[in-house]
């Protein structure tokens, strides 16, 4: 994690998702974060589509990734 909080800060910083999107061309979420007012948390809510189907998603493990 240290490694990520010097060369990647705008990675960990969920409430500046401008940022994210200028930097990474999209947001990253963590997986247990909640979701509005959906009662989901966003691993739940982005395993389905609109129409509630099933999709994939990836799942990057950050603690135990490394370079």
């Amino acid at each position: 994690m240290n490694y990520l909080k010097t060369h990647a800060p705008r990675l960990r910083n969920y409430a500046d998702r401008s940022a994210q999107k200028a930097f990474y061309r999209g947001e990253i979420f963590p997986s247990d974060q909640p979701v509005g007012s959906y009662d989901l948390t966003s691993y739940e809510l982005f395993q389905r589509d609109r129409e509630r189907n099933p999709k994939g998603i990836i799942a990057i493990d950050l603690v135990r990734w490394s370079p």
